[in-house]
């Protein structure tokens, strides 16, 4: 919530950034029409993965998407948005990462000494059922304009894999069996689409938003709960 409450403040300023006339044109002449519309999506940014024990060194935990969004415009400010994408989450620490001796269970404990380059991978696929707000009337799939996004991502794994260096050999272990199934993730972003930012861009057909994910990455009985929050940046055609 408290990383939510300081994003906050960036939206409004990107908001109001465009609103003082970047890529503003007078509209009121223009009649809305609906539209369905195919995006391919591209994203990647940096995770948190949070409740590892206090112990183990984080470095570099980074996320990625690639996919399919599909936008049906309800009215003039609404629109439903829904597609598959397929994501890719990384975190490297200082861990070590496997079942606990004599139990089904995952324990995540401080690698040891002759461990190395420590890395948990998540590659899932995903399903996004949200809700667009713009900040203008949408009167045409192309007119510049600004929004808000927000809703849920139900998440199917794909793969959950451990892999280390040891004695100077690489090891992979496969951790799929410890890890849920599903997975039910919050999304909120600003995003922009036609001509909004004339001097930025780059900010333009793209998005940036927060995932944060409900459920736990590993089932009941796993020592670290963990609930990882994604930040991202779209590049949406």
């Amino acid at each position: 919530m408290r990383i939510m409450k300081g994003l906050l403040p960036v939206m409004f300023f990107l908001f109001l950034f465009g609103h003082l006339g970047f890529g503003q044109t007078d509209d009121t002449d223009k009649v809305y029409e609906p539209y369905f519309r195919t995006y391919f999506s591209f994203g990647a940014g940096i995770s948190l993965a949070g409740a590892l024990p206090s112990d183990i060194y984080q470095d570099g935990h980074s996320n990625v998407q690639i996919g399919l969004l599909f936008e049906r415009t309800l009215s003039p400010r609404f629109s439903a948005v829904s597609g598959i994408e397929i994501e890719q989450n990384a975190y490297n620490f200082d861990g070590e990462v496997g079942p606990a001796p004599e139990e089904d269970v995952l324990r995540i404990s401080r690698a040891g000494d002759n461990i190395k380059y420590t890395r948990l991978v998540q590659r899932n696929l995903s399903i996004p059922l949200q809700v667009r707000f713009y900040y203008k009337p949408n009167l045409g799939k192309f007119k510049s304009n600004a929004y808000l996004q927000g809703g849920i991502r139900i998440s199917a794994n794909g793969t959950t894999t451990f892999s280390y260096r040891k004695s100077n050999t690489a090891f992979s272990e496969d951790v799929k069996p410890f890890a849920n199934v599903f997975n039910i993730q919050g999304e909120m972003m600003i995003g922009f689409k036609g001509d909004f930012f004339r001097r930025f861009d780059l900010l333009n057909a793209s998005s940036i938003g927060v995932i944060y994910q409900f459920t736990e990455m590993f089932q009941d009985g796993s020592n670290q709960n963990i609930r990882p929050i994604h930040f991202t940046w779209r590049f949406i055609f």
